[in-house]
């Protein structure tokens, strides 16, 4: 079976930043770190092309695409999908609740107030 190659790096998309951001943003939410690395690529791109608003656009994103790298790197997974996706969380995990940054994913449900909120 040959390989076929990554559909980021296909021609039409190198000259179109703003395509390849579209096939780039769900990547920044996979658990592979092999992923991730394909920011840098894009980030190459936008600067070979000269595209000031790709270039804007991505920086925007940027430091959300570190700080998505940053938590594999440290637990090699998302720890705030934990509960939903059944895995037990590690001591260190149930530490980094505290204080990290769980794109606004609660852990443990919330309380009976925010419930009524919703």
């Amino acid at each position: 079976m040959e390989l076929q190659p990554s559909l980021v790096a296909y021609e039409d998309f190198r000259h179109r930043p703003v395509f390849k951001s579209w096939l780039m943003m769900p990547l920044m939410h996979t658990e592979s770190l092999e992923a991730h690395k394909l920011w840098d690529e894009y980030e190459r791109d936008c600067g070979q092309v000269g595209d000031e608003q790709a270039k804007a656009y991505l920086a925007q994103g940027h430091s959300a695409a570190e700080k998505h790298s940053d938590i594999l790197k440290k637990f090699g997974r998302y720890p705030h999908r934990n509960e939903c996706l059944g895995r037990e969380s590690t001591p260190e995990e149930v530490e980094w609740f505290k204080t990290g940054d769980t794109f606004g994913v609660k852990q443990g449900g919330g309380d009976e107030s925010e419930k009524d909120e919703l």
